[in-house]
Order: C-alpha cells, then sequence, then structure tokens
C-alpha cells in the first residue's frame, strides 16, 4: 500500500474504498440470491401441494365414477412417490435416471 501511496497519493483509500464496495455488493447480491432460492423453494412446494391435491381429487372423483382400478392405482403411485421424496430429500435414483439416462444408475440408491 505504500507503494502505491508513493505513485499516487490517496491510492491506498481508493483501494480499500473499492474493496468495502465490492464487499457490500456481494453481501447484497449474496442476499437476493438467498431470498430468491427461499421464495422458489416456498413456491415449489405450494405448487407441489396443489398438484398433488388435484391428483388425489381426481383419485376420489375416479373412485366415485366406479373406476376404483384406476383411483387406487392413481393414489397409491402418488402417495408411494411422495413418501420417496420425503423419505430420501431428493427423486429416488431410478427416477432420476430415467429423466437423464447418464445419472441415478450407478448410484445404488434406487
Amino acid at each position: 500500500m505504500r507503494g502505491y501511496e508513493e505513485v499516487l497519493p490517496g491510492a491506498a483509500d481508493r483501494i480499500v474504498s473499492m474493496a468495502e464496495g465490492f464487499a457490500d455488493h456481494k453481501q447484497r447480491c449474496d442476499t437476493t440470491a438467498l431470498r430468491g432460492a427461499v421464495v422458489e423453494r416456498r413456491l415449489g412446494q405450494i405448487f407441489a401441494f396443489l398438484a398433488v391435491l388435484a391428483v388425489l381429487l381426481f383419485s376420489y372423483l375416479a373412485l366415485l365414477a366406479g373406476f376404483e382400478t384406476y383411483a387406487t392405482a392413481i393414489a397409491t403411485t402418488t402417495l408411494v412417490s411422495l413418501v420417496a421424496i420425503f423419505v430420501l430429500g431428493r427423486a429416488p435414483g431410478w427416477f432420476r435416471s430415467w429423466k437423464d439416462p447418464g445419472q441415478g444408475a450407478s448410484e445404488g440408491d434406487g
């Protein structure tokens, strides 16, 4: 810093204030990104809940219409998928490998 001050008086203060400005900017960016991630996750949970309600309502309507086999299949697969996701904390390996053939198969979790 002394070298900078010798070449250009006030350069050290400018460098420090630039570093402080960058740190403030980075902190604001991180805070904004974190808030966005929280909102995205919350919206995902809300839409997933609404989708599950819709599927279970459809299953119930199928049951009322006399399609017991279809109603049972729809409700069971929905609930099994939900349990798998909540227990594992993510989609099972077989589901990931089905979506992207390059993943999931070698992970040994599904």
